[in-house]
């Protein structure tokens, strides 16, 4: 077992065969930090089975909005699919599902690209799809691998606490309050949308 580190460009996704990609730092209210946008061109037209539903995932046209707040470890990935019937701040688009990549921090690639030092432990979470009739959920997964990285000494206790103080802290200040986290997403997408 060892920790991965993550492109935000997803780049060794094979289900994402075309895409255009931009990422800023970005400050506005309620959030600073690092702000990703991948857009879908060609997918895999990717669903997930949650709760009996199938749920897009990586289909084409659909955008990942992927935020890296300063000072807190972990990234956010907002997966949303284009939908005609969505409010203007929107812009075109709805939240199908929030992905909580818990981290070890972040560092850059030479080419720029924000890579993500992943600590295995993941909050995935939807206040509700209504397209495909998904409930609201919140999801813990992949704790058994962080125990796992602990006990083989993958991570440190120092690491395993951080990750489980952050996880904690993430889901009371995003999980617990969507319509913060979905004000946030929707600002950083009308500033991101326009340069892919």
């Amino acid at each position: 077992m060892e920790i991965k580190h993550k492109r935000l460009d997803r780049d060794t996704w094979s289900i994402i065969r075309r895409k255009r990609y931009t990422e800023r730092p970005l400050d506005i209210p309620g959030f600073c930090g690092t702000a990703a946008l991948l857009r879908i061109d060609e997918g895999g037209d990717t669903d997930w089975d949650i709760f009996g539903c199938r749920v897009p995932i990586a289909r084409t046209g659909m955008v990942w909005l992927e935020l890296v707040p300063d000072g807190e470890h972990l990234v956010i990935t907002a997966m949303l699919h284009p939908l005609s019937d969505v409010p203007p701040e929107q812009h075109g688009y709805e939240v199908v599902e929030w992905y909580l990549d818990l981290t070890d921090g972040t560092s850059r690639d030479p080419d720029g690209v924000t890579v993500f030092h992943d600590l295995f432990l993941d909050l995935i979470f939807s206040d509700g799809y209504a397209p495909v009739d998904l409930p609201p959920y919140f999801v813990i997964d992949d704790r058994d691998e962080l125990d796992a990285a602990l006990a083989e000494g993958t991570v440190t206790r120092e690491q395993y606490d951080r990750t489980l103080a952050a996880a904690s802290a993430a889901q009371k200040k995003y999980a617990k309050d969507t319509p913060y986290l979905r004000r946030i997403c929707f600002a950083a997408l009308g500033r991101l949308l326009p340069l892919v």
